[in-house]
């Protein structure tokens, strides 16, 4: 039996509240917000998207009102469990990034204990439904599963999408910040002398940069998933920045190289991020093999980019096709441009464009 999975993926959408400062963030990015929520619904009739992922960075400076404004848009009027539920609209899977959590004490807002660990709560209700898509979706959060994990706060989570036989499955799983180990706590601490805060960090070099043992629940769920089957993987920092200086303080050069080597003995079908408010792609080898994982970073939310990807699968052959989408918020018009390549690094087989359409299809293994 066949499997078809189209879901959408983006970051950075950066809600900022009405009147607050900001260095980076338009004023009307709750319109923009608003513009983008309306605009995947409207994909979702043609591509039946069966989630919408979100790379972190939810918000701007995490402000009480930055927090149920995001939930009131991307949630409650977006895509929560109940309209997935009634087959309305696809479901949200958002993860947090360094702007998510009140790095500046402001006010005492919260997302991850407020909005996401409720939201994995009732994501996990889905478990025992098939969606309107007629495939079998499940969650797993970081306190669920076979090894329950204290230390990671019911952020972290997993799903997949099997066949109607469950013949077919991928899996998706969502590590927030980014995988790294480390412990922290929900509250506040200051940790440094501009009065910037981290809710999750025990560590007084990082700058909200807490992964809060993100690669300790990953481990235990390849664990679980066992060599076999396809995973994709999203978290918010990736492998580049302006200057890896400052890459090194949130997520620094051994780590990564711990990650890549966590997930080297695995079927890793591809890895989404986000942070760079940029749209690029490269193809990572992992460590000691020949395999060949893409890795993308998702864009800019905020300059209306998102990306639609459909992964397709039967028999053990399998594909996923890439497409960007850049909306334009005053005509209300999309574009889907090429790609970029990270400067020096391997891209994506060249896409053979259609009507000025680039859509990236990969066939695996790469």
């Amino acid at each position: 039996m066949s499997l078809r999975v189209a879901f959408a993926v983006l970051g950075d959408p950066h809600i900022r509240a009405s009147g607050g400062p900001s260095s980076e963030t338009p004023k009307d990015s709750e319109d923009r917000n608003k513009a983008l929520v309306q605009k995947i619904k409207e994909k979702h009739k043609n591509e039946d998207y069966s989630f919408v992922a979100i790379c972190g960075d939810l918000m701007d400076r995490a402000r009480t009102k930055e927090d149920d404004l995001f939930n009131k848009i991307w949630w409650e009027e977006g895509f929560s469990c109940q309209s997935f539920q009634k087959g309305e609209t696809p479901l949200l899977c958002e993860g947090i990034g360094n702007h998510d959590t009140d790095w500046q004490q402001l006010s005492k807002a919260n997302y991850p204990k407020k909005y996401l660990i409720p939201h994995n709560l009732q994501r996990l209700a889905v478990n025992a439904l098939s969606n309107h898509t007629n495939k079998k979706i499940s969650f797993t959060i970081s306190n669920q599963s076979d090894n329950p994990l204290k230390s990671c706060n019911n952020l972290h989570y997993s799903w997949s999408c099997a066949s109607a036989d469950s013949s077919e499955r991928v899996h998706f799983i969502m590590l927030n910040k980014f995988p790294g180990e480390g412990r922290g706590r929900i509250g506040g601490r200051k940790i440094n002398n501009i009065g910037e805060f981290n809710i999750f960090s025990n560590d007084q070099d990082r700058r909200n940069s807490d992964p809060d043992n993100a690669l300790i629940f990953l481990r235990e769920r390849l664990k679980a998933i066992g060599t076999n089957e396809p995973i994709f993987l999203f978290h918010h920092y990736g492998f580049h920045f302006i200057d890896e200086k400052i890459l090194n303080k949130h997520w620094n050069k051994e780590e990564r190289k711990e990650y890549l080597g966590s997930i080297k003995d695995y079927n890793i079908s591809g890895i989404f991020y986000g942070h760079l408010h940029t749209t690029k792609h490269e193809v990572i080898t992992l460590p000691g093999t020949n395999k060949r994982v893409p890795a993308i970073c998702i864009g800019n939310a905020l300059e209306g980019e998102f990306l639609s990807c459909v992964f397709n699968s039967k028999s053990d052959a399998y594909s996923l096709s890439i497409t960007q989408q850049k909306l334009d918020f005053k005509s209300n018009n999309v574009t889907h441009p090429k790609i970029k390549v990270f400067d020096g690094a391997i891209g994506l087989p060249e896409p053979n464009p259609q009507n000025g359409i680039y859509v990236y299809t990969l066939q695996y293994p790469l």
